[in-house]
């Protein structure tokens, strides 16, 4: 990844990293979080759990180091933004991750009946993150404090016929414009010589 990227994500700038479920998202971004502490021991990184998954024993294996990453765990996609940017002026942090966009729920969508429309609530609030996220931007640089972020999407099917890509990325376009790195991640699956072996005789006994 560092050799495609010509060195790694790029510092004081946004990176979006997405794809479907169990395509190493998190992963990417913990070995992200990682490397950054490395190189900037002095500095903080933010971890902002919105989905309640996150494990500091697989952390910690990756690389992190616990003791200087600081994990919030909002209920709604309001208290994430309202935590994540005072951080953002804080001389000690270099690096938030938002894990992850479409787990930002919108405290209207939460509070309200599954029967009530809430369509456009995630790109509106997305909207407001982004927005405070380059004011923040332009007040940190003018003290020479660059802040890095780190967000992960997912991708969603769109519903009912659809022409061209069926795959959709929630938290609406403004979202997509704040990032300068966009790296899509897709699963793999590697299998043995046993597998395949064994893959080979169940195909020949079909």
């Amino acid at each position: 990844l560092d050799m495609a990227l010509c060195g790694g994500l790029a510092e004081g700038f946004a990176a979006m990293l997405y794809g479907f479920e169990s395509s190493a998202k998190t992963f990417v971004a913990l070995c992200g979080a990682a490397g950054y502490q490395r190189k900037h021991p002095d500095k903080f990184v933010i971890f902002c759990d919105s989905e309640k998954l996150y494990d500091p024993t697989w952390a910690e294996r990756v690389g992190v180091d616990l003791e200087r990453m600081l994990v919030i765990t909002p209920d709604t996609g309001e208290q994430a933004i309202d935590a994540l940017i005072p951080l953002l002026g804080e001389l000690d942090v270099g690096l938030v991750i938002l894990d992850s966009v479409p787990a930002c729920v919108p405290k209207s969508m939460a509070e309200r009946s599954a029967e009530d429309k809430t369509m456009g609530a995630l790109a509106a609030l997305m909207g407001i993150l982004c927005s405070k996220i380059v004011v923040s931007w332009g007040e940190e640089r003018r003290r020479g404090h660059f802040v890095s972020v780190i967000l992960l999407n997912q991708w969603r099917m769109k519903v009912g016929f659809v022409l061209g890509d069926p795959r959709t990325l929630p938290g609406g376009r403004q979202i997509n414009h704040l990032p300068t790195t966009k790296i899509g991640l897709a699963k793999a699956y590697i299998a043995d010589d046993e597998n395949k072996e064994a893959g080979k005789k169940k195909k020949s006994k079909s």
